[in-house]
């Protein structure tokens, strides 16, 4: 039997081999196709309206190829159309029809297909469908409206009537495009060849006819079908409740005239409503009534009227208006007719207009042209000017305030629209200030005025004189070395003719002082220049040198601060030892003093000089402010004196002046580190040897010393006994006296290292000496006496020598 074996490649798409295979063993290759899966696409059908009000609705279904197994259960529906909706497939091969149905009401139709709807011949299935446009809009008609129409007299249409054209009103229940003249039916009884015009639209229609030529009536109707509305649907014949009218030709009658005019006590101009006119007709009509009436003018508002009356005499009452303006009442002709059925003619007037006048009675109060401002006159005058004429307008319904003491009055001149108010009796300076209350007058319709407006209606009464201050200007510097010195004037009020000359200078500064001034109003800075040497600077401004608006003079000056420094002279500067420096002093730092005769600035290390025999680097640094500063200087590695000095310029003043070289009444500071030297030595006055007790001794320092005393005395030699001492004087120059020998020997006195120190604390070197040792001696001394040694013996030399031995 035959098999087949389909092999799946990729090759430009899938490609299906069919591959045979006989019993016998052969097999051949029948020839493939290349083929995809089958594509496909749904839109609606080519003669499917949309939207559309038909079932069923259609779509095309277009396969890329010949499928099969494609049927309605394939077919997706979707939209916003209710109903069980069902579908329908037609067609094979690549094409088919889908008819869908079941819509129960309006919506969209919407059809796909899934994936996989169909197969092609080899059992490839088709893919979900693609679309331009798959929605159709389903509309469910309504039931259709009849088309209808009435025809009636016009509302304004008389009846019976001797006027043409006659009117009848033709009422559509929907509108209509395609109704004419010639769409109308006249009948009736009048004579003539009658005419008809239609004019309006949509709905509503009038129908005019004119053409009678004797009395009679006038049926006007409509035949069915003579209009259609936006559906095609044609009207049904007319219905009328009354569209029949009576033409009456009357013969020639006396002309029905009426005259409209102010009611006999309407006030003109007014501001009360209603407005008031009265109508008379030539003789007695009827049907005269409110919507005969024309009004007209400038008055605005929804105006209404109002009619009383019977017989030939009418009034009118007009009300409505919401502001100013006129009202103007009219009669067009045909308002009314007379019992012969006459019709009146228009209306004609000797004064027919009315002004009505509700617009506010404004004032404004100012002041009165010319019045000063401020001022210390009187009276003070304000001018008063209403927006109309007024009457009734005094002196009490001006309203005054503002600060000026005293008990003001006021006079009112004038009269119609322009017052002058004049007021007195104040007794300081103050404001004064002038309005208007509502309601104090009256037009000449009787309205009231409103509260006073004004640009400006205060007035400065001003019998203070100025007060001035003069104080250093407020970048003055105080002290300054720079001219011109700057004073700020500034006077209570403006002021005019102040001027250099005004200005009085005194102080200590010498020189020719000269001042200018500039300024206006109230502030103005004074510069002073002409100093030659140190010293203030005063100014003032005398009482009486300038004038305020009201032209009170003003009063001497005040001050806080009127005077300025002018320094020019350098600082001086004195240095010396502090007042806690040792002198001498083994001590570092080494301190000196330095006083400025001023507060100074800039003053550093860099400006001090140091001098004297101390050896070493000697450094120094500056401590303190203002006039007072401290310098510590170090750095001496040896004894010597230690100088300092401030050099000329080392220092500034607050105004910049540079200090002066500086002086000194003790600026030099002996530094001592060196030890003082001793020496000890028989006193003077010792005999040596000596019997005596005590030994002396002279000890001499080097420099003058304290804390020495027996104690640092070192006794030897070879004198027993317990040697003491005492130790007198002071200074450089002791005496040491030493006793408690017991017998024979020498005595030797030292002076120990330590034993006594400086004024500066520097301890003493071990003593030295030339003859530090004294003798003791109490053994009685021996004595042998014998001939000399070349004496002769016997001689008979003379003199004969003997030799004594001790």
């Amino acid at each position: 039997m035959d098999k087949t074996f389909r092999f799946f490649t990729s090759f430009l798409g899938l490609m299906t081999l069919l591959l045979v295979t006989s019993v016998a063993g052969w097999c051949s290759l029948v020839p493939g196709e290349l083929s995809l899966r089958p594509t496909v696409t749904i839109n609606q059908a080519a003669n499917q309206a949309d939207p559309t009000t038909t079932a069923p609705i259609r779509f095309s279904v277009v396969f890329s190829k010949s499928v099969s197994g494609f049927s309605a259960s394939d077919v997706a529906l979707s939209g916003t159309a209710p109903g069980a909706l069902s579908a329908t497939v037609s067609g094979s091969g690549k094409n088919y029809k889908i008819a869908v149905s079941g819509m129960t009401g309006s919506g969209t139709v919407v059809a796909n297909l899934p994936d996989g709807a169909a197969r092609d011949s080899v059992g490839n299935r088709s893919k979900a469908s693609t679309s331009r446009d798959n929605v159709v809009t389903f509309n469910v008609i309504p039931p259709v409206v009849p088309l209808t129409a009435t025809i009636n007299q016009s509302l304004t249409q008389a009846d019976p009537t001797t006027a043409s054209p006659i009117r009848f009103s033709v009422v559509f229940n929907k509108a209509v495009t395609d109704f004419s003249a010639g769409d109308v039916t006249l009948s009736g009884t009048a004579p003539g060849t009658l005419i008809k015009t239609v004019t309006g639209s949509g709905t509503t229609y009038e129908v005019s006819v004119s053409g009678m030529t004797g009395s009679g009536t006038v049926v006007a109707s409509l035949a069915a079908g003579v209009a259609n509305d936006a559906d095609g649907n044609s009207s049904a014949a007319s219905t009328s409740t009354d569209n029949t009218v009576t033409f009456n030709v009357i013969p020639p009658a006396i002309p029905l005239t009426v005259t409209i005019n102010q009611a006999a006590n309407q006030a003109d101009p007014t501001n009360i409503a209603p407005i008031r006119f009265a109508v008379v007709f030539s003789r007695a009509v009827s049907g005269f009534d409110a919507g005969d009436v024309v009004l007209s003018g400038t008055a605005p508002g929804t105006l209404t009227k109002s009619v009383s009356g019977a017989g030939t005499n009418y009034e009118v009452a007009v009300s409505g208006m919401t502001g100013t303006g006129t009202v103007i009442a009219t009669l067009p002709a045909g308002g009314a007719r007379d019992d012969a059925g006459v019709l009146s003619r228009a209306s004609t007037s000797r004064d027919n207009k009315v002004t009505y006048d509700v617009t506010p009675l404004t004032v404004t109060i100012n002041q009165a042209s010319g019045q000063a401002d401020p001022t210390r006159g009187r009276p003070i005058r304000f001018s008063v000017v209403f927006s109309r004429t007024v009457a009734n307008f005094a002196a009490g319904d001006v309203t005054l305030s503002g600060t000026a003491p005293g008990a003001l009055t006021q006079t009112v001149t004038g009269s119609g629209r322009a017052y002058l108010v004049a007021v007195n009796g104040m007794t300081g300076s103050g404001t004064v200030i002038a309005n208007v209350a509502s309601g104090v007058a009256n037009d000449a319709v009787g309205n009231a005025n409103r509260t006073s407006t004004s640009t400006d209606n205060t007035i400065t009464y001003d019998v203070t004189a100025p007060t001035v201050t003069i104080d250093q200007a407020a970048n003055q510097a105080d002290p300054t070395n720079i001219a011109p010195i700057r004073f700020a004037v500034v006077f209570s009020e403006p002021v005019a003719d102040f001027s250099a000359g005004d200005v009085a200078l005194s102080g200590t500064a010498p020189g020719t002082l000269t001042q200018t001034v500039t300024g206006s109003g109230t502030t103005y800075e004074v510069a002073v220049s002409g100093m030659t040497g140190s010293g203030t600077v005063v100014a003032r401004v005398p009482g009486g040198v300038a004038t305020d608006a009201a032209g009170n003079r003003s009063k001497a000056s005040t001050s806080t601060d009127n005077t300025v420094t002018f320094d020019v002279a350098a600082p001086t500067v004195t240095i010396n030892q502090s007042a806690n420096q040792a002198d001498p002093t083994n001590a570092a730092p080494i301190r000196f003093s330095v006083v400025f005769s001023e507060s100074v600035t800039d003053f550093d290390a860099s400006d001090v000089a140091l001098s004297g025999t101390a050896p070493g680097t000697l450094s120094s640094t500056v401590t303190g402010s203002g006039t007072t500063y401290e310098i510590s200087v170090s750095g001496m590695t040896g004894s010597g004196t230690v100088i300092a000095n401030v050099n000329a310029g080392a220092a500034r003043d607050s105004v910049g002046n540079l200090s002066a070289a500086s002086t000194s009444t003790d600026n030099t500071v002996t530094y001592d580190v060196t030890a003082p030297t001793v020496t000890i030595d028989q006193a003077a006055n010792q005999a040596d040897p000596t019997t005596v007790s005590p030994i002396r001794f002279t000890v001499i320092f080097s420099e003058n010393v304290t804390d020495f005393d027996a104690s640092d005395v070192r006794l030897s030699g070879t004198a027993p006994g317990t040697l003491t001492s005492t130790v007198t004087g002071s200074g450089t120059t002791y005496e040491i006296s030493v006793s408690g020998m017991t017998g024979s020997g020498t005595v030797i006195a030292n002076v120990n290292a330590g034993a006594a120190r400086d004024s500066v604390g520097n301890l003493s070197a071990a003593s030295t000496s030339t003859d530090n040792t004294v003798t003791y001696d109490v053994t009685a001394p021996t004595v042998t006496i014998d001939q000399a040694a070349n004496q002769a013996d016997p001689t008979t030399v003379s003199p004969i020598r003997f030799t004594v031995i001790f």
